[in-house]
């Protein structure tokens, strides 16, 4: 068997590991998108008025209730928690990643949000509909995971979006 020979398996794992990171990043990208769509329409039932930003600068949604806008960052699953039924573990850090002008993918380390780029984080369980809504003062944002229940004093807490 010569060199040539025995790199073609080689090759073919790599393409299999790129195009099943393609798919789970299309698949992190599907999960971002719907959990985006639906705290925009719990926002609008709340009389929030949701403006996304057509390119990416940092955050998904501006809130605008009157005149008080807010820089808000949606973080959506739709995984369970293994060990506890009613609590729901959302990732806190940016994670950017995707495909390049050339179509490569492109894949960056995660880092933590500063407190200058976002005032309110929206976690949304996408299966079960659960949405909390966090001031970014309120977490430590040097963590890479936040855990929380529906009994938490975050769910459904609309009305952080409302205050100054």
């Amino acid at each position: 068997m010569d060199a040539d020979t025995k790199l073609i398996p080689v090759e073919a794992a790599r393409h299999i590991q790129s195009y099943e990171q393609k798919m789970r990043w299309a698949s992190a990208q599907a999960i971002g998108a719907t959990g985006v769509a639906l705290v925009t329409a719990q926002l609008l039932q709340n009389k929030i008025l949701p403006c996304t930003p057509l390119i990416d600068i940092g955050f998904d949604i501006v809130t605008a209730y009157g005149s008080l806008l807010k820089r808000t960052q949606v973080k959506a699953t739709q995984i369970a928690s293994k060990t506890r039924n009613d609590s729901t573990t959302f990732c806190i850090t940016r994670n950017k990643s995707g495909f390049a002008r050339n179509g490569a993918y492109m894949s960056m380390p995660a880092r933590a949000y500063e407190f200058d780029e976002v005032d309110v984080f929206i976690f949304a369980h996408i299966t079960r509909g659960h949405f909390y809504v966090v001031p970014a003062a309120e977490i430590d944002l040097k963590r890479h995971k936040l855990s929380l229940t529906p009994s938490s004093p975050w769910a459904n807490a609309w009305w952080v979006l409302k205050t100054p």
